[in-house]
C-alpha cells in the first residue's frame, strides 16, 4: 500500500531570446564604435524604423541626443503618427516652424503633456537632453508608476527628477548600477537605443495588457502554490498585472492507495484545482508532476501511466 502525498510543477512556456549575434547582420560605417552592450539594441531600433543612420552611412553612437530627436524616438516607439501636416498649423514656439521635420513631434508631445517650452516662448529643439530630462520624458510617455530607490548619491529624494529616475530603476531601464546616476549628463544615441530596445522587450511598458507571456519554467514542491507573474520573466508580462496570480491546489486522497502493476483499472490519486485571478486567459503549456510515496512493504511499480480527468 502506498500513500500519495503530492506533487506539482508549473506551466512551461517558450522562451524567446534576442541574440547579440543578430546584431552582426547590420553594418554602419562606424559600427566598430558601437559598444558591445548596444549592438542588439541598435539593430532592433533600426529594424523597427525608430532610429536609423545618417546620410554618410554612420550611426554616430556617441552623438548627444537633443530635445527634438528625443520626442521623435519616443513617438515612433509608441507607434504614434505625428507627421500629419494638418496638425501643426498652429505652433506656439517661436523657434519651431511648420516645415521642420520635428514640428509634428513637438506639437504631439506638448499636447500630451510630455514636455514644455521655455518662458521666453521657445522650444529649443537643438538643446541636448540630459539624463534627468530623459528619465522624465520616459516616465510621462510610458506612464511609469512603479518606483525603486537605488540610493544614488546624486539623486536626493524630493528633487524634481527623483521620481522619474526611481521609475527607471524599478522598470530595469538603467543599464549600469553604481552609486551615482549623473542626472546632468548627456544622453547619447546609443544610450537612447539601449533604453528603447529595453522598452520594446517589455509589453507591460508598451501598454499591451491582453497577452502575457510568462517566459520561464517555474517549479514548486508543495501541496499548494500560487504562481505569480513576478515568478517569471517580468519583461514578458502585460501591463498592471503584478499583484495577480494563478493558484494551484493539490488535494491527495487521504486513504491508502493500492497500485497494481498488473491490473487495468485507473487509480484515483486525488484532485488538482487551479484558480485564475489574472483576469486574462491563462494557457498552461504543460504540467510536471512528482509523486512521493510511503510504503510499508515494497516500492511502487517500476512504471505506470497517469491520466488527468476534468
Amino acid at each position: 500500500m502506498f500513500k500519495r502525498y503530492l506533487l506539482l510543477g508549473t506551466a512551461i512556456v517558450t522562451l524567446g531570446i534576442f541574440s547579440d549575434a543578430l546584431a552582426q547582420a547590420f553594418r554602419y560605417r562606424d559600427d566598430a564604435d558601437i559598444p558591445q552592450w548596444g549592438l542588439s539594441a541598435v539593430e532592433r531600433v533600426r529594424e523597427e524604423d525608430i532610429m536609423t543612420g545618417f546620410g554618410d552611412g554612420t550611426f554616430k553612437p556617441y552623438q548627444e541626443l537633443n530635445r527634438a530627436e528625443a520626442l521623435v524616438l519616443i513617438l515612433r516607439t509608441k507607434g504614434i503618427d505625428f507627421e500629419d501636416s494638418g496638425r501643426v498649423k498652429n505652433i506656439e514656439f517661436s523657434d519651431v516652424s511648420r516645415g521642420e521635420w520635428f514640428a509634428g513631434a513637438v506639437v504631439e508631445a506638448t499636447t500630451r503633456g510630455w514636455i514644455e517650452g521655455f518662458p521666453d516662448g521657445t522650444f529649443r529643439p537643438g538643446k541636448v537632453v540630459n539624463r534627468a530630462e530623459w528619465a522624465t520624458l520616459l516616465k510621462r510617455a510610458f506612464e511609469l508608476e512603479k518606483e525603486e530607490n537605488p540610493g544614488f548619491e546624486d539623486v536626493p529624494e524630493g528633487i524634481w527628477f527623483a521620481e522619474p529616475i526611481f521609475n527607471l530603476a524599478a522598470n530595469d531601464l538603467i543599464r549600469e548600477r553604481s552609486s551615482r546616476f549623473d542626472p546632468s549628463g548627456p544622453v547619447s544615441r546609443v544610450d537612447a537605443a539601449w533604453t528603447i530596445g529595453q522598452i520594446l522587450e517589455k509589453p507591460r511598458l508598451m501598454g499591451e495588457s491582453k497577452d502575457n507571456e510568462f517566459s520561464s519554467v517555474n517549479r514548486r514542491d508543495a501541496r499548494r502554490t500560487a504562481i505569480k507573474p513576478r515568478d517569471f520573466n517580468p519583461n514578458k508580462q502585460g501591463f498592471d498585472i503584478e499583484k495577480k496570480q494563478l493558484s494551484l491546489d493539490v488535494n491527495p486522497k487521504e486513504e491508502d492507495i493500492i497500485l497494481d502493476a498488473i491490473g487495468e483499472n485507473w487509480v484515483d490519486f486525488g484532485t488538482i484545482r487551479a484558480k485564475n485571478t489574472l483576469e486574462d486567459r491563462v494557457t498552461l503549456h504543460s504540467l510536471e508532476f512528482k509523486l512521493r510515496f510511503e510504503s510499508t512493504n515494497q516500492g511502487p511499480p517500476s512504471s505506470f501511466v497517469m491520466q488527468l480527468k476534468n
